[in-house]
C-alpha cells in the first residue's frame, strides 16, 4: 500500500467551517485556499483503495493512521507493506503499524536524522568498516557486453525502537537502510553549487556603491551578511571576512549647514569558500536513511520499492489532468465537492486497472503494441498510459438514418489496433458491434 496527500486549490470564498482552507499547497498556490486529499493505493496497480477528503488547513501527519485503518477494513487488517514519505516516518505512525503487525518503509526525515547524526553512521563505511551493497537498475534491456547501471549503494543497521506506555513498554525492531542514490546526489549537488554561487554574488554586491545604490553602515553590513547565509543555507560553507577603512571628508558650508569635517567608516566584505566544509558537504549528498520493520527487507527491494511511489502522483496528476479534470471547480456546496472527488476515484480506479490489465498480457506476451503515435506507426510502446489506449477509440463514429421508414445504424469499423487491445482486454468486439442493434 502506499499513502501520501494532495491538495486542489479553487477560487472559493473561505468560511470557518467549510472545506476550502488556506494552507501548505502542493499545487505552488499559496494564494488560493485548497482542499486536500488523502489517498490509499494498491501496488502496483496504483488502484485506490480508500479516499479521504479534509479542509486544506490540515496537517498530513494525523491523516496516516485514519487512512491505515481504512485499509485494513477493507482488505486485512495486518501482513501488508506501507509505503510513504517522511510525514510517514513519525514514531506514532510507525508504532502503529508495528503494534497492528504491519510492515512500513519510508524515508526518515531531517529533524529524525541530522546532518551530524547522518555523518555518524557514514563514519564506519568511510573507514572502510562497512560493506556496501551496489543495487542495479531493474530489468534494463542492454547487450551482453555492457555493464550493469548501478543507481544506488548503501548498507543496513538494526536499529531496537521502544515507547514507554501507560502500562508497559512496547519494543519491536528496525532496520535502517542508509542508501545513496546517485541521481539524487547529482540534483544535490547541482543545488548546492548553484546556492553557494548565488550566495558569493550576493555577498560581492554589498561592495558595490553608486548611483541608486544605498551605501550602508557597518552594522547594516553585517546584518545584510547573516540573512544572505541564512537565505542560501552556505552559513557553514562561506567564510566571511571584513575589511574597515575609514575616509575623512571635508564638506564646505551650505545654507543653514557650517563647514565640517565628516569621517565616514566603509567595510568590505570578502567571501571565501570554505573548502573542508564543502568535501564534508559534498560527502554527505545524496544519503538518506529508510526505516523499515521488515528484517527480511533487502536494501535493492527498499529501493526499488521506494522509487516506484509515482504510482500514487501519477493518479493525484490524473485527478487535475484531463484525464479527470478536477479543476477548475465550480461547486459551491462542500459536499458536492466531496461527491465529486469521490466520483473521481471510481474513474481513476477505471484507469488503473486499464492499464495494468494491458501493460500484465504484453509483459505475459513479451509483446508490444504500435500505432499509437501520428506520424511514426511503427514506434510500439510495452506499457501502454490508460490515456493513450482510450485515444485509440476516438475515431470510431456511430451513423443513425432513416431509410425508408426504417431505422438503420452504420459503425465505423475497428482498426487492427483497437481489435487488439479489445483482445488484451480479454473484451469482444461484440461490445460495439451491439451500437448497430
Amino acid at each position: 500500500m502506499r499513502l501520501d496527500t494532495t491538495t486542489s486549490s479553487g477560487y472559493r470564498p473561505v468560511e470557518s467551517e467549510g472545506l476550502f482552507q488556506f494552507g501548505h499547497s502542493k499545487d505552488h498556490r499559496p494564494d488560493l485556499p485548497q482542499v486536500k486529499i488523502s489517498q490509499s493505493v494498491l501496488d502496483p496497480l496504483g488502484l485506490p483503495v480508500s479516499t479521504t477528503i479534509v479542509s486544506g488547513n490540515q496537517a498530513d501527519d494525523p491523516l496516516y493512521i485514519p487512512e491505515i485503518q481504512k485499509v485494513q477494513q477493507r482488505l486485512q487488517p495486518s501482513g501488508l507493506t506501507y509505503v510513504g514519505d517522511s510525514k510517514m516516518s513519525s514514531q506514532k505512525i510507525r508504532e502503529y503499524l508495528a503494534r497492528s503487525q504491519n510492515y512500513y518503509l519510508c524515508p526518515l526525515s531531517e529533524k529524525q536524522v541530522s546532518k551530524t547524526d547522518l555523518a555518524e553512521l557514514l563514519a564506519p563505511m568511510f573507514r572502510g568498516e562497512e560493506r556496501v551493497t551496489e543495487v542495479f537498475a531493474p530489468e534494463a534491456p542492454r547487450q551482453s557486453s555492457d555493464e550493469p547501471e548501478v543507481i544506488a549503494k548503501g548498507f543496513s543497521l538494526e536499529m531496537p525502537q521502544s515507547v514507554e506506555g501507560e502500562e508497559d513498554a512496547f519494543v519491536w525492531h528496525e532496520q535502517w537502510l542508509v542508501v545513496h542514490s546517485l541521481k539524487y546526489a547529482i540534483r544535490q549537488q547541482k543545488g548546492l553549487d548553484s546556492r553557494i554561487e548565488k550566495a558569493t554574488d550576493a555577498l560581492n554586491q554589498l561592495n558595490l556603491s553608486g548611483r541608486g545604490r544605498k551605501r550602508l553602515s557597518v552594522e547594516e553590513t553585517k546584518r545584510a551578511v547573516i540573512r544572505i547565509l541564512g537565505r542560501y543555507r552556505v552559513k557553514a560553507l562561506i567564510a566571511v571576512a571584513y575589511e574597515q577603512t575609514t575616509e575623512t571628508l571635508h564638506k564646505r558650508a551650505y545654507r543653514d549647514k557650517p563647514a565640517r569635517t565628516v569621517t565616514i567608516t566603509h567595510l568590505t566584505v570578502i567571501p571565501t569558500l570554505n573548502s573542508e566544509a564543502c568535501q564534508q558537504a559534498v560527502a554527505l549528498l545524496g544519503w538518506r536513511v529508510y526505516a523499515s520493520n521488515d528484517l527480511n527487507l533487502s536494501l535493492t527491494e527498499a529501493v526499488y520499492g521506494y522509487r516506484n511511489e509515482y504510482l500514487i502522483e501519477q493518479g493525484f496528476g490524473r485527478y487535475k489532468g484531463k484525464a479527470l479534470g478536477l479543476r477548475p471547480m465550480y461547486l459551491a456546496s462542500d459536499e458536492r465537492v466531496k461527491g465529486l472527488i469521490r466520483f473521481l476515484s471510481l474513474g481513476l480506479r477505471i484507469l488503473c486497472l486499464l492499464e495494468f490489465s494491458v501493460r500484465t498480457c504484453l509483459a505475459t506476451e513479451q509483446a508490444a503494441l504500435a500505432g499509437f503515435y501520428a506520424g511514426n506507426p511503427k514506434r510500439t510502446t510495452g506499457r501502454p498510459t490508460a490515456e493513450l489506449l482510450l485515444k485509440a477509440f476516438r475515431d470510431i463514429t456511430l451513423t443513425v438514418m432513416e431509410i425508408n421508414h426504417a431505422t438503420q445504424r452504420f459503425l465505423s469499423p475497428l482498426s487492427e489496433l483497437q481489435l487488439r487491445i479489445l483482445h488484451l482486454l480479454n473484451c469482444s468486439e461484440d461490445t460495439y458491434l451491439a451500437l448497430t442493434g
